[in-house]
């Protein structure tokens, strides 16, 4: 059973199905790098026509929902009921990114927003887009990296050691995913994204409402209400700013082209 941060892909699986219906009304960052995969897009010297086949790879309810591009695509998720909150007349398919049911050289375009962070196994996910993409064809993609919530990271340290965020990576993690899937990088920009909340509650809250809280281990119990008040306090001497308390999302947008 696959792990990343000690959560498995049942975990992932179930965190967005339960948020399914209410995603798209919370999903801040999402849209941001949305628009970012768009702008890409439109500025690529190889542009986007009507006919082009796109694969949307972790869409959720898809991610040309936030954007004003209107070419079809097929969605691609891991989870069913998120796929199912699509107001787009698409091909919904529902599965595991490390194991694309496709043909080779299936598709001009494979956009992806903000779900690599949560794969395992890159190596594997980048091979299988490799594998459908046409000759020539199109990678535009948008991952959360290092040293995205990096406040949520401080100030849980001095209450106790276990994982609050996702280990996420490095962005030049990308120039070696591309090379060994034989991906050239035609533009990769790094960017953040400060989100802002008026309590530690709001930023847990937040993190539930888009199905991306991390499990506690099984062998610790709830947090109290003083622990809670304690970062909460932490936050607010160390990072507070006149808008409130800030998040930080790191990411990286990245256009490759399929040299196979």
């Amino acid at each position: 059973m696959l792990k990343i941060n000690n959560i498995t892909n049942q975990q992932i699986q179930h965190n967005f199905n339960k948020v399914a219906t209410k995603y798209l009304s919370n999903t801040n960052i999402q849209r941001v790098t949305a628009l970012a995969i768009e702008k890409t897009i439109y500025q690529l010297d190889f542009p986007l026509n009507a006919n082009d086949l796109i694969l949307d790879l972790g869409s959720g309810p898809g991610t040309l929902l936030h954007t004003n591009m209107q070419n079809s695509s097929i969605l691609y998720d891991i989870s069913l009921p998120m796929l199912k909150e699509s107001i787009q007349q698409n091909l919904l398919v529902a599965g595991d990114a490390s194991y694309l049911p496709f043909a080779d050289n299936s598709f001009d375009y494979i956009v992806s927003n903000l779900m690599l962070q949560w794969v395992h196994d890159k190596n594997k996910v980048f091979t299988e887009i490799s594998r459908i993409l046409k000759p020539n064809g199109k990678l535009i993609i948008a991952m959360l990296t290092k040293p995205s919530l990096w406040q949520i990271e401080k100030v849980w340290q001095p209450i106790d050691s276990r994982a609050h965020i996702l280990k996420f990576e490095d962005s030049r993690i990308f120039n070696e995913l591309c090379s060994a899937s034989n991906l050239q990088i035609t533009r990769q920009v790094n960017a953040e994204y400060k989100m802002y909340f008026n309590s530690y509650l709001e930023i847990m809250q937040h993190f539930k409402a888009t199905g991306t809280s991390i499990p506690k281990p099984n062998n610790t119990g709830l947090y109290g209400r003083q622990t809670i008040q304690a970062v909460e306090d932490l936050y607010i001497n160390k990072f507070s700013e006149a808008a409130g308390l800030p998040l930080s999302y790191c990411y990286t947008i990245l256009a490759a082209t399929n040299l196979n």
